[in-house]
């Protein structure tokens, strides 16, 4: 997360909601990438699936920004450029099928703990603020997250146990 140039829990909430909306915008193209490079059909399909909740997870991320007469617009998140960065060089790399899968899928647990660090700690602001739905938005996305999160680690298993 960036840091915070913030002087209120709001302004901070605010920032990071932007910053999360940042992050996912650029996760959608890098997990369309992702499925493509993987090799294995399940984890083809995890990253497609994945792909679209986080299509939802930015709508979440405008509404709750707009209740705030926001836009989702912000600092490129550069924690996140570097995961993505990490993951796009792995495709061209001259590997086994398995070690590209296996290297996209860390990249893609390290994007998962990221966002759900990110959106553990605004639910937390939202719920201090009073903003209820949002929490509510927030829970439906930390959960999608932490599934996401567990299936690519089943699909790490897998691999190695293949």
């Amino acid at each position: 997360m960036s840091s915070p140039a913030s002087n209120t829990i709001e302004e901070l909430y605010i920032e990071q909601l932007k910053n999360l909306h940042s992050v996912e915008v650029s996760l959608i193209d890098a997990l369309s990438e992702m499925a493509n490079a993987a090799t294995h059909p399940r984890i083809k399909a995890d990253f497609a699936h994945h792909m679209e909740e986080t299509r939802v997870h930015v709508e979440r991320l405008e509404v709750i920004l707009a209740s705030h007469d926001e836009i989702g617009t912000g600092k490129t998140c550069g924690a996140m450029e570097s995961i993505i960065r990490t993951g796009k060089e792995l495709i061209h790399e001259k590997a086994p099928a398995a070690v590209i899968d296996a290297g996209l899928l860390v990249t893609a647990q390290l994007a998962e703990n990221y966002e759900i660090a990110g959106y553990g700690c605004v639910q937390s602001y939202a719920r201090v603020l009073g903003d209820a739905h949002a929490v509510t938005l927030l829970q439906k996305t930390l959960d999608e997250e932490a599934r996401s999160s567990e299936q690519f680690c089943a699909d790490s298993n897998e691999l190695c146990d293949e």
